[in-house]
C-alpha cells in the first residue's frame, strides 16, 4: 500500500486514495515516452559523433584523400593539356610536312582551362577528364592515319637501306686525326721518280701497328701479304656490294682471310711500310663500278663541317705521295 497515492477531499475532511483517470495515464505514459526518446536520441547523437564503423572510417579517409589530392589531379590534368596541344601542333606540322599542304580542317584548340577546374565539382571534373579522354584518342587515331602514309610514302628508304649500308663513310684508321692526312686523290708527284702521275688513293701517315679498320660492312675478297718492295705490298680488298670496293695498302699485318665478312669499324690490319713505300703510312682506295674515286666524297661520319672543309683542303694539296 506504500505506492498509494491519496489526496485530502475538503468536503469530507479525510483523505482518500486518488482515484487513476485515463487522462492522468495517458499525460504520465506521453512523459515517459519523451524523456525515454530524448535520452535514446541523446546516447545516438554522442555514439554518431564519437564512434565511427570501419566503413566510415574508410570512406573519412577516402574523402580526406580525394580533397588533398584535387589539387594534384588538376596540376597533371593540366600538363596533359599541354602535351596534347603540343601533339596538335607537331600533327599539323608533320601534316604540312608530308603532304606539303595545310590541313583542309584546323580544329579550334580546346583543352586550355581557366583555374575554374580546381574548384568544379565531381561531376564538372569527370566531364573535363572524359572530354580531354576524347581528344587523345582522336590524336591517336590522327597519328596513325600519319603513320601510315609515312610508311606509303617512305617504303622505298627501306630498300635503299642496304646501299646506304655499304657506304664507306667511315676514315680508315682508327681513332685517326686529320694530320693523319698527308696526300690526296688526283694527280700527285711520285716519290720514286719524282714525276707526276695519277694517285688512286689517299695517304694516311701513321705510325707503325696502327690498327686500320673497314670502312663499312662487307666481305673480303684479297687479303695478301708480301714482301715485295713494289707495288702495294701487303693488302686488303673489300666488296661492300652495290659496286663499292676499298682497297687498304702497305699494311704490315694483314688480320682477315679471303671469303670472311665484317662489319663497319672491324680491324682488319695494321699500318706497315710494305711495297712500293717510302715511309709508314696506310694507302686506301674507294672503287666504284671498277673505277677508282676519290674517297674524300664518303668519308663525312664523324666530321663536323669545319673538319671536312679542313680534310678536304689537305686532299687537295698537289704534294709528293708516299707510294
Amino acid at each position: 500500500m506504500g505506492n498509494s497515492k491519496f489526496c485530502y477531499n475538503p468536503e469530507t475532511c479525510q483523505y482518500e486514495r486518488a482515484k487513476i483517470t485515463f487522462s492522468s495515464v495517458l499525460l504520465y505514459g506521453t512523459g515517459v515516452i519523451a524523456t525515454g526518446c530524448l535520452l535514446f536520441g541523446g546516447m545516438m547523437f554522442i555514439a554518431d559523433q564519437v564512434v565511427q564503423t570501419e566503413k566510415e572510417k574508410f570512406l573519412a579517409a577516402e574523402n580526406d584523400a580525394l580533397t588533398r589530392h584535387k589539387f594534384v589531379l588538376a596540376s597533371r590534368l593540366s600538363e596533359v593539356e599541354s602535351a596534347i596541344d603540343d601533339l596538335h601542333r607537331k600533327d599539323i606540322m608533320i601534316y604540312e610536312k608530308l603532304f606539303e599542304v595545310k590541313p583542309l580542317s584546323v580544329p579550334q584548340n580546346k583543352t586550355h582551362r581557366n583555374n575554374s577546374i580546381l574548384s568544379a565539382d565531381n561531376e564538372e571534373f569527370d566531364d573535363q577528364l572524359s572530354e580531354l579522354k576524347h581528344t587523345a584518342e582522336k590524336l591517336q587515331r590522327n597519328s596513325q592515319q600519319v603513320n601510315r602514309a609515312f610508311g606509303r610514302r617512305f617504303r622505298g628508304a627501306t630498300d635503299d637501306n642496304a646501299l646506304l649500308q655499304s657506304v664507306p663513310t667511315l676514315q680508315p684508321i682508327a681513332n685517326s686525326n686529320l694530320d693523319f692526312v698527308v696526300s690526296g686523290f688526283g694527280v700527285r708527284i711520285n716519290p720514286f721518280h719524282k714525276g707526276k702521275y695519277m694517285h688512286p688513293g689517299i695517304d694516311f701517315a701513321a705510325p707503325r701497328g696502327t690498327t686500320v679498320v673497314a670502312t663499312a660492312p662487307g666481305k673480303i675478297v684479297q687479303a695478301r701479304s708480301s714482301n715485295l718492295k713494289a707495288g702495294y705490298g701487303s693488302y686488303v680488298e673489300i666488296d661492300h656490294g652495290h659496286g663499292l670496293v676499298t682497297r687498304y695498302a702497305h699494311l704490315e699485318n694483314v688480320d682477315v682471310r679471303p671469303g670472311e665478312r665484317v662489319a663497319k669499324g672491324h680491324p682488319i690490319g695494321t699500318v706497315g711500310n710494305t711495297g712500293g713505300s717510302i715511309a709508314p703510312h696506310l694507302h686506301y682506295e674507294v672503287m666504284r663500278d671498277k673505277e677508282n674515286v676519290d674517297p674524300m666524297i664518303y668519308m663525312v661520319e664523324g666530321l663536323s663541317s669545319q673538319d671536312y672543309n679542313r680534310l678536304s683542303a689537305s686532299c687537295g694539296i698537289q704534294n709528293q705521295s708516299l707510294d
